[in-house]
């Protein structure tokens, strides 16, 4: 048995702080509950410095991460995992299976990523935290409901008053008549209709641009 854990959090940039993991990391053990740990968002931590569950129960978590979100290599997907021992060599006979090797190009790109600018995730961390503030600020004044995450580069808010019960139409809507694509947060739970999720991923010019686009929208339909 085994259970996903994602965090920093995608859609709603949730994380745990260290006491929070080692009370998690005790259930997990009493439970004898296996943990995949996807922590690819590592680098994006805002609030507080990121801590891994991997060190806590190594005998039962699988470590995801990768480059695509600290060195911006989205459209390369190089992943890395960790566990220990016998799992590991399990995980190595299941990819030997169905992958030989990642592209050459992209093996290369990743080892150079990483040899020449190890910590490019300090800089993007300061630059999405920009980027996010901006955000949450104007979604706040445009009559959404959004708080600063602990990471990741995603907004989380809550759609104004008259959209409420309404969020994906409301992204529909959006996405046709100002051309701004935003996710409902029906797409992750039932429980978050109200909700959308906002990518902050693009550069502050078009995410400023995108605003003005949304709040242009808020207007014509008040």
């Amino acid at each position: 048995v085994a259970i996903i854990l994602n965090f920093p959090n995608n859609p709603t940039g949730k994380s745990y702080s260290l006491d929070e993991l080692k009370e998690l990391a005790s259930i997990f053990e009493k439970l004898n509950l296996w943990v995949l740990s996807d922590e690819i968002y590592a680098e994006q931590s805002y609030r507080q410095k990121h801590h891994s569950l991997y060190p806590l129960i190594p005998d039962q978590t699988i470590l995801i991460t990768g480059l695509s979100k600290s060195h911006s290599m989205t459209g390369y997907r190089i992943g890395f995992a960790i566990a220990k021992g016998e799992v590991a060599l399990a995980m190595r006979k299941i990819q030997d299976t169905f992958l030989t090797c990642l592209p050459t190009p992209i093996q290369d790109a990743a080892a150079f990523a990483v040899k020449y600018d190890p910590d490019a995730g300090k800089r993007t961390r300061k630059e999405y935290f920009k980027r996010i503030k901006l955000v949450v600020d104007k979604l706040n004044q445009l009559g959404f409901s959004a708080e600063m995450p602990d990471g990741a580069f995603y907004v989380w808010a809550k759609v104004p008053k008259r959209f409420i019960g309404k969020s994906f139409e409301f992204c529909i809507d959006l996405a046709q008549k100002a051309r701004v694509q935003i996710f409902p947060g029906a797409i992750f739970s039932s429980t978050a209709s109200d909700y959308v999720r906002i990518s902050c991923a693009q550069s502050e010019k078009i995410l400023s641009r995108a605003l003005v686009s949304i709040e242009n929208y808020l207007k014509q339909g008040s």
